[in-house]
């Protein structure tokens, strides 16, 4: 018979730790595990969220989950550090009690089920967007008279769609989960996390939270993983009436005045986006926006729909740019020139819009020199555009089944064989065989230095005074090494790279 108790919590799901958890800066709201757990609770189960990323208490917190046994516990986790963070809880779990489901989501397991589930801490994988999948395993496994050793029987598993376990020791995927409608997903309960650890102070005073309003993105970037997920490439959104009331809801209830909208692309659809606008102007909202949109995407629009994203709020844009050469933009189908981002960051500072661009290195024939182009264009686009930000210098990781994944392969990439294996991996210390090793070397420092190269991104969001100057003087000092391309000393280097993996 089933040994949970009337007080039990129906399913937990724990956010690992990740390498780049700095408070106020990077601990966004895990929002993957509010739409799990808001989707669960609207269908009357009870659910725990633990942050592994802002509960220093975690484990006492996950102990007290299991003394009366939930139904399942759920680990999420992108390819790198959280694998390692989400196996350390999932040993604490079996530990108190071996009989619990663990199950895994998220964009690594999601790509690799097969590799996860031959790890002893796993028992179910959930491939792709997991609301519609969490509710159909809970239910099954909430079923009268189920005992403990029937929870995880395979015939009951193979009758649920998104999902990969173990049957006889071998790998079986189920028939894929078709898409949830957007519309269809509950308004997300808050209650579940503590929402003053997620305010963000992203540019100066503000007090930022942030929200989705559509899932996935059509284009068909080289080393984006979205096409290795289910749908991934499938664009789907919200209605413009649903996310301007999202908008205002959360800026009345959380004395927010700032929002992040991290949309995979939120100005696909433009007439959509510029609604959204529109209905905020109407309804007077003032509250500070930013959003992810493509550099292509800009370059298509005239300044009065521009000076309308301005109006309502759009006072920052966040655009992957990638590189600052041509040559590796072709390689890697960003489907964008040098040229359209020069044009884009002069019409946006006519705007008065902020960009922030993200830039990556470490492409597999990426020379040292075009590496330099990249960081010399990230100087130019902050020289010419006084708004503009960028983000630290990321290291290219090849993910399974995108199109550079196979290219990387057949040029000296040694993949793990095993679900730990991945979480050596990141943007900022993949092991990158096609790359010359002082070439790697330089990379590796260079996405510790860009941290401070804008001089703003950091400095904003510490709270000491001192530190704020601090950061602003080694943003210049950076910026003086870029311009004369001198990298030889950096011994502050070791001493970012401690701070951040402290």
């Amino acid at each position: 018979m089933d040994d949970r108790t009337g007080n039990a919590t129906d399913v937990v799901l724990f956010f690992p730790r990740t390498r780049w958890d700095i408070a106020g800066v990077t601990t966004r709201l895990p929002l993957a595990l509010l739409y799990l757990g808001s989707f669960l609770g609207r269908a009357g189960f009870s659910v725990r969220i633990i942050d592994q990323r802002v509960d220093p208490g975690w484990r006492e917190r996950l102990r007290e989950s299991l003394q009366a046994p939930p139904l399942w516990v759920g680990m999420t986790c992108m390819t790198g550090g959280q694998i390692n963070s989400g196996l350390q809880a999932a040993r604490l779990v079996r530990d108190v009690v071996p009989s619990v489901p663990l199950v895994w989501g998220g964009i690594h397991p999601s790509i690799l089920p097969e590799q996860v589930l031959a790890h002893e801490l796993a028992d179910v994988v959930v491939i792709g967007e997991g609301e519609q999948t969490a509710l159909e395993l809970t239910r099954a496994l909430a079923e009268p008279g189920i005992g403990v050793a029937s929870r995880l029987n395979p015939s009951r598993l193979q009758q649920l769609a998104g999902i990969a376990f173990l049957r006889d020791g071998v790998a079986v995927r189920t028939e894929p989960r078709e898409h949830i409608d957007m519309q269809q997903l509950p308004e997300l309960d808050y209650s579940l996390v503590p929402v003053e650890s997620y305010l963000l102070r992203e540019v100066g005073s503000e007090r930022s939270l942030q929200l989705t309003s559509s899932r996935g993105c059509p284009m068909r970037c080289g080393y984006c993983y979205l096409g290795s997920v289910p749908g991934g490439r499938r664009y789907r959104a919200e209605s413009p009436e649903r996310t301007a009331d999202a908008i205002q809801a959360l800026g009345r209830r959380f004395g927010v005045n700032a929002l992040h909208i991290i949309d995979d692309e939120f100005f696909i659809r433009i007439e959509r986006a510029r609604r959204v606008c529109e209905l905020l102007l109407e309804r007077g909202v003032r509250i500070s926006l930013r959003g992810n949109c493509r550099v292509d995407a800009l370059d298509r629009m005239d300044m009065e729909t521009l000076r309308l994203f301005r109006r309502a709020g759009f006072h920052h844009l966040y655009l992957g740019v990638e590189s600052g050469n041509d040559r590796v933009l072709d390689f890697i189908e960003k489907g964008t020139r040098t040229e359209q981002v020069l044009r884009v960051n002069g019409k946006l500072g006519r705007a008065g819009i902020a960009p922030k661009y993200s830039f990556m290195a470490g492409f597999p024939t990426e020379t040292l020199d075009e590496i330099k182009d990249t960081l010399h264009f990230m100087l130019r686009l902050l020289r010419e555009n006084p708004l503009a930000r960028t983000t630290p210098l990321q290291l290219y990781t090849p993910y399974p089944g995108t199109p550079l994944y196979d290219y990387c392969l057949q040029n000296g990439l040694q993949a793990p064989e095993r679900f730990e294996g991945w979480a050596d991996w990141g943007w900022e210390r993949c092991s990158s065989e096609w790359l010359a090793p002082a070439t790697r070397r330089f990379l590796q420092k260079a996405a510790y230095f860009t941290f401070f190269l804008d001089g703003k991104t950091v400095a904003d969001s510490l709270p000491s005074l001192w530190l704020r100057l601090v950061a602003r003087v080694y943003g210049r000092y950076v910026r003086e090494r870029i311009r004369h391309d001198l990298y030889g000393f950096m011994p502050e280097v070791v001493l970012i790279r401690n701070r951040l993996s402290s």
